[in-house]
């Protein structure tokens, strides 16, 4: 019995220690595309791929929000938010036309809100979460598209969609 129960304890710390993404990162983006599970995970530390991070952008007409999440340069995914001010306990349409888009490149082919041709079927619901001390998170889930050779539309369905990303002011 004595061996057991310091077994049990240390078995049960580790059960229980909590990590905040599948990866262990702080800042992930994951969801399913079509079933597939996605997980973008990790600080960018300088990197350009690799990494999950938003930037806060101003130019002279509008300020634009972009949450970035990159495995590498053929996996990707960006979230754009087209409005001056994002707010934590906001639901935002992304479908090129509101509140911003959405654009998923998966073996360097590229699907988003907007896959060529106005269509609003095709359409991405953000729920900001938190967006405060330097960090934006939420839920989404959605229908993005690709043109395909035959003329039509490549469609994905993206669900179970989760963000947190450490926001860099430029």
């Amino acid at each position: 019995m004595k061996i057991i129960l310091p077994f049990l304890l240390i078995t049960l710390s580790f059960i229980s220690c909590k990590k905040d993404s599948p990866g262990g990162s702080a800042y992930f983006v994951h969801f399913k595309a079509n079933g597939q599970v996605q997980v973008y995970d990790g600080d960018v530390n300088g990197s350009q791929f690799g990494g999950v991070w938003a930037e806060k952008l101003t130019f002279s007409s509008y300020k634009q929000l972009v949450v970035h999440g990159s495995g590498n340069a053929f996996n990707t995914v960006l979230m754009l938010f087209n409005i001056d001010s994002v707010t934590a306990g906001q639901t935002y349409t992304f479908d090129d036309f509101s509140d911003g888009s959405f654009k998923f490149t998966m073996n360097s082919r590229d699907y988003s809100t907007f896959p060529g041709s106005v269509n609003p079927q095709y359409e991405v619901i953000v729920n900001v979460q938190r967006h405060s001390q330097g960090v934006i998170g939420g839920t989404f889930s959605g229908k993005v598209a690709a043109p395909n050779i035959n003329g039509g539309y490549d469609v994905l369905m993206l669900t179970d969609g989760t963000f947190n990303a450490k926001v860099i002011y430029h």
